[in-house]
């Protein structure tokens, strides 16, 4: 896998991230498959490739999806600056168009808001790199919680979930900037739902931290857009 394709795996990662974000907002459920790789990835501090952060690029479907539907231009534009204000908890507002089915094209608001949180979370990591300190606690913690998982059947047990939730409020969440995440009230309600999103957000910021690694930039999202796309589809087949 060349360079140009890995930074796109990535940029897959990150509006997987936002993706999810928007499903469980929406009173949604996640695949397992593409919950667990996003966990997973946060596993993986001593990557030597791209490969061993998402060894399987199929999870990342979700990514792929929500990139397509932006950049047909049904959604948001994926470079366009957003309000970078707001809390990072929940807001209950009016729902959205749910989207029960996931082959169902995606409604042009739901685009907005997802792309939204992918813009939203490549921001918070241009904060969090300044926040070296911050960055050497969410490493150790993400090193603590890894050896959780010898105790645990799953990567994704609630145990697990809830201790990257901590994680995430204790080192991006106690900066200035936070993501603010809207939906359904009854979803935003439930503790079990803003421990995942908490958990994914922080998957997001590591898909973010790769992303940059590799030479990720934002006037890439508006200017090399045919070019994401053809990588895309031949992400989607392997």
């Amino acid at each position: 896998m060349d360079n140009t394709l890995e930074r796109t795996l990535a940029l897959s990662g990150i509006f997987q991230a936002a993706h999810m974000v928007q499903r469980i907002s929406q009173g949604q459920s996640l695949p397992n498959d593409a919950f667990r790789s996003m966990i997973e990835s946060l596993f993986s501090l001593d990557p030597e490739t791209v490969d061993d952060v998402y060894p399987t690029p199929s999870t990342l479907s979700l990514g792929y999806t929500l990139l397509e539907s932006a950049f047909h231009g049904s959604g948001a534009e994926p470079g366009q600056d957003t309000n970078q204000s707001g809390d990072l908890n929940v807001v209950p507002i009016r729902p959205l168009e749910q989207q029960h089915h996931k082959e169902q094209p995606l409604s042009t608001a739901y685009i907005r808001q997802a792309v939204r949180y992918a813009l939203a979370i490549m921001y918070l990591e241009q904060r969090m790199k300044k926040e070296t300190d911050k960055l050497s606690v969410m490493r150790s913690r993400l090193l603590q919680c890894r050896k959780q998982l010898d105790f645990v059947d799953s990567t994704t047990d609630p145990q697990i979930i809830q201790s990257l939730a901590q994680i995430y409020l204790d080192t991006a969440g106690t900066l200035k900037f936070r993501i603010q995440v809207q939906g359904q009230t009854s979803a935003l309600k439930k503790s079990e739902n803003a421990d995942k999103i908490r958990a994914i957000l922080l998957a997001g910021l590591r898909a973010t931290f790769l992303w940059r690694q590799l030479g990720g930039r934002r006037w890439q999202l508006l200017f090399t857009r045919q070019r994401i796309m053809q990588q895309v589809a031949q992400l989607k087949t392997l």
